[in-house]
């Protein structure tokens, strides 16, 4: 009987990858547990002096693992990836250079198991890395088969709202993760901007935004004063009248901004626009929603978004509805490429991150 022994983390049904260990009867007095080492392979040992560590330092080192006792090893992710944690994978069938070869990685698999030690690898499921040629063509052609691979939308709040994004199964909140342009998009400014916050109505503030001239402002000291501009950090407005706060900020982001009334705290103490009209035109006021319902104020209109559980640089997969993701174009490939590794002798995967695949209502 074959069985996937899980190394850590949880996974949906429909994304089981199999390995090829076969379950032994349990005789009396057998250990039910075994002894598994996770390794770090970039940081534990550097065969060849280029400071960077490296399969083959690994299998320079069994006998070390064969004296404790280890009956397998996790390696953190060996695929060609563009971080030093690796967990942002550019190929999903290719080592990392930087860690070896091909050829290395089966010299490991081949000694580990002479020595009675499995080798397991961490495969990211979760999502891609943003260098991942898959996501390249995503983002540079929607009609390209691989734009289904990921989470796009032009209007996220809205779509999923209406269940049009399956990896949300209705919720309409992400719980976790962001909204991020796509290649070519224009949801930010770089440049001066002046902003004005009119909060005599304190539950419906008006946002005015101008372009402006002259310098940018620092922020203010006055720690009486609640209102911020967000940017890529909180920065404090300036009371200018009865209710009325200002400030000019050089704006460099592809994003948009948000206002603030605490400069740590999030929930309700975020303002933005509401869905469907985040796009400020300038000199005309904005009325601003909180907490959930507060969206980014971008410029410039609107364009396509792509979602990411952890990073802008990792990019969430689509797999489709739950109960069809094996029929996925991004699950097929994912299956394919662990099964050459499984074939090349892993013994199984340790599935990283599969329990943000999917987000349900609460």
């Amino acid at each position: 009987m074959k069985r996937l022994r899980f190394v850590a983390g949880l996974a949906l049904a429909a994304l089981c990858l199999y390995s090829t260990t076969t379950t032994p009867p349990i005789e009396k007095g057998e250990h039910l547990a075994d002894i598994t080492y996770q390794v770090n392979v970039y940081s534990f040992a550097d065969s060849d002096g280029d400071g960077w560590g490296d399969l083959k330092g690994v299998t320079q080192h069994l006998d070390y693992f064969e004296d404790l006792g280890v009956s397998a090893l996790w390696l953190s992710p060996v695929q060609a990836a563009g971080s030093y944690h690796g967990y942002d994978v550019s190929d999903y069938s290719m080592i990392n250079p930087k860690l070896g070869t091909e050829a290395d990685f089966k010299d490991l698999i081949d000694k580990a198991k002479a020595k009675g030690i499995d080798i397991y690898m961490d495969y990211v499921l979760n999502h891609s890395g943003d260098q991942n040629a898959w996501f390249k063509q995503a983002c540079a052609d929607p009609g390209s088969p691989y734009h289904d691979y990921y989470v796009f939308s032009s209007d996220p709040s809205s779509d999923m709202r209406n269940g049009k994004v399956d990896n949300f199964g209705g919720a309409t909140s992400t719980r976790m993760g962001t909204w991020y342009p796509a290649s070519g998009g224009n949801l930010g400014y770089h440049g001066l901007l002046h902003f004005k916050l009119d909060v005599s109505n304190a539950s419906q503030p008006k946002l005015t935004v101008t372009e402006a001239t002259g310098s940018a402002q620092s922020g203010n000291t006055d720690t009486s004063v609640k209102w911020f501009i967000y940017e890529n950090n909180a920065i404090r407005m300036y009371k200018t009248g009865n209710n009325l706060y200002e400030i000019t900020l050089n704006i460099d982001n592809n994003w948009g901004v948000l206002v603030k009334d605490d400069p740590t705290q999030w929930g309700d103490h975020k303002w933005g626009a509401k869905a469907g009209d985040q796009a400020i035109v300038f000199g005309t006021p904005k009325t601003l929603v909180k907490g959930d319902a507060a969206n980014d104020i971008t410029f410039g209109g609107t364009s396509t978004q792509y979602f990411a559980s952890f990073d802008r640089s990792m990019p969430d997969f689509n797999y489709g509805p739950a109960d069809k993701a094996a029929e996925s174009g991004a699950f097929k490939d994912l299956a394919a490429s662990a099964d050459k590794w499984i074939n090349l002798g892993v013994a199984g995967l340790r599935l990283d991150a599969v329990i943000w695949i999917y987000t349900w209502p609460s």
